[in-house]
């Protein structure tokens, strides 16, 4: 048996052990639906992967696939473009909870805003350093 993708092979293990495991504890705590779908949908997806990272073919196609131009483009674009909405939905939030908790006096909510400022200015300055980044890199 011959590896063609260790990535693959790394996800699959860990995801069949992920099912496996789940499986076990349903066994001693006792299944519910959430978890019985949560074990099938581990086993699966472990399995698949297990596959396509010790089959040739299907491993060369996934390579080709993940690296074809326009996959990347699109990943590339919807990778920006949720990173602009997350952004302003954090500078909403952000505003939101601070004026109401300046309103209403209430240091809680204003800490809640505090947080929002915090994960607003991490990705300005995250989108600032990959800018300088790329401009002196291409």
């Amino acid at each position: 048996m011959k590896i063609y993708d260790k990535k693959k092979l790394v996800y699959g293990i860990m995801s069949l052990l992920l099912g496996l495991t789940l499986l076990a504890f349903g066994f001693l705590k006792g299944f519910d639906a959430k978890s019985i779908i949560l074990c099938i949908l581990m086993l699966l997806i472990g399995a698949g992967e297990f596959f396509i990272s010790i089959n040739k073919e299907t491993a060369k196609k996934e390579h080709i696939e993940e690296f074809d131009e326009r996959n990347r483009l699109i990943l590339l674009t919807s990778t920006s473009r949720a990173f602009h909405i997350a952004k302003n939905i954090n500078f909403v939030l952000m505003l939101f909870f601070l004026i109401v908790g300046a309103k209403h006096e209430a240091q809680l909510i204003m800490g809640v805003g505090m947080g929002f400022a915090f994960s607003f200015s991490v990705m300005m300055f995250t989108d600032i350093f990959s800018s300088f980044y790329y401009e002196k890199h291409m």
